[in-house]
């Protein structure tokens, strides 16, 4: 596969607080399966762009955007063939290649406001942003598994949908004061097979989010922890195997040193600790349940 794109955007001050931001992209991808004859293909689309910011005050800026989007279907989900999953020593899960996979079109609507406030009690700041969107999808792209005992058919395989929509807001909130910094945002999006009146496959839970981060040794050292709830997904369409996903919530922990100065200011070490409290937990939407506790430690050198 080979894919490429190109954009342009220009930010046009329309007035001292308004500004007009137009843009173009151009995509185009080549794929093709060696094994299977004649199945090359290439597409391109031309994406246009529109957005318009506001800044009405010190403390408030307001924006609106369109923008047009195209995703060409992955090598994965064209040609992937092959068990997926077995449910049994003798019954399992194949995955069916469909090499006529379109190409998803969208055309995404978005308005956003953003706060921020300085000196709310001393020396701090405060940010918060809204935003809501609603994209109009044309062959969107969706894994479908079918597990049917009936007829002894199992098999996983992607399919276009017509025409969907996936609407959602998003809400975050965010503080800092000196070292101290707090993060809280909360997402939800909805699909809908417009054809179909039933729920799409892929679309995340709904998701919470806490953070915080201390920075300490005058910034050299920061340590925080993030506390992610994910809620249950039953918003799936009515032949998927599993009819609703439980919620589940995972605890994060962090650690970086990173010098301002001195000797050791071109080191940085980062070390985390995911999932601290080893969930057994299954993301909407996933055949496999998620790894549990994981480690990570990273040594980087700057020169």
């Amino acid at each position: 596969a080979r894919v490429w794109g190109t954009f342009v955007q220009a930010d046009i001050p329309l007035a001292r607080d308004w500004t007009l931001s137009p843009g173009v992209r151009y995509d185009q991808f080549h794929t093709e399966d060696k094994q299977q004859a004649n199945s090359a293909r290439t597409e391109d689309h031309i994406s246009p762009s529109l957005g318009l910011s506001w800044v009405t005050t010190s403390w408030l800026t307001l924006g609106a955007r369109y923008d047009e989007a195209f995703r060409a279907p992955t090598s994965e989900e064209l040609f992937t063939s092959g068990t997926h999953f077995c449910m049994g020593p003798t019954i399992c899960n194949t995955f069916e290649p469909n090499p006529d996979l379109k190409a998803e079109t969208a055309k995404n609507k978005e308005l956003s406001a953003r706060f921020t406030f300085n000196d709310v009690l001393t020396q701090d700041r405060l940010g918060l942003t809204a935003s809501w969107f609603d994209n109009d999808v044309d062959n969107y792209i969706e894994q479908q598994v079918v597990n049917d005992f009936a007829n002894m058919i199992f098999q996983t395989s992607y399919n276009n949908v017509s025409s969907a929509q996936l609407r959602g807001y998003e809400l975050a909130a965010d503080y800092s004061w000196q070292l101290l910094s707090l993060q809280l945002a909360y997402g939800q999006t909805r699909g809908l097979d417009k054809s179909q009146g039933d729920g799409l496959s892929g679309v995340p839970a709904d998701k919470l989010v806490f953070g915080i981060n201390q920075g300490l040794l005058a910034g050299d050292v920061d340590v925080g922890a993030k506390i992610s709830h994910y809620g249950s997904q039953s918003h799936v369409p009515q032949d998927n195997d599993v009819a609703s996903y439980d919620g589940y919530t995972l605890v994060d922990l962090s650690m970086r040193w990173q010098p301002q100065s001195g000797t050791w200011q071109d080191w940085r070490v980062n070390l985390a600790l995911d999932n601290l409290t080893d969930q057994y937990y299954l993301p909407a939407f996933n055949q496999l349940y998620s790894p549990g506790r994981n480690g990570k430690l990273s040594v980087a050198y700057q020169f």
